[in-house]
């Protein structure tokens, strides 16, 4: 899949449908003093927080033999594009950290380092 192929008003109407419940959730939370990060799927064309694929050939089923391959893009993906935009519409701060991870090396590596070191600051100041 390709970053085009999700950035469509019909994906992001049905995004904004599902995410409207927890970004009201978030602002009460961060309303109260919470802090949150974001983590998204490392090159993912809707999950990823930085860096996402792209192909503006491809539309509807990849025509993989018909173009050349994808390329990442420093743009993130559509679900997070929208996710975002509703956090600065509705006021709320930006996460405290915001990263992409990778299913594979964190099945054999497991959480990157920096992830857990952000988690840990952030429980460490973190008012209860």
């Amino acid at each position: 899949m390709s970053r085009e192929q999700y950035d469509v008003q019909l994906y992001k109407d049905f995004v904004q449908g599902v995410l409207k419940p927890y970004v009201l959730l978030l602002k009460e939370l961060v309303l109260d003093g919470c802090k949150y990060v974001v983590i998204g799927v490392q090159g993912s064309p809707s999950c990823a927080v930085k860096t996402s694929t792209s192909n503006p050939h491809w539309g509807g089923k990849p025509a993989v033999d018909l173009y050349p391959g994808s390329t990442k893009i420093e743009k993130p993906g559509v679900f997070m594009e929208v996710l975002f935009g509703m956090v600065k519409y509705y006021g709320i701060p930006g996460p405290v950290y915001a990263v992409d991870i990778d299913h594979e090396e964190v099945s054999k590596y497991g959480l990157p380092r920096e992830l857990i070191e952000a988690l840990t600051k952030l429980s460490k100041t973190q008012a209860y």
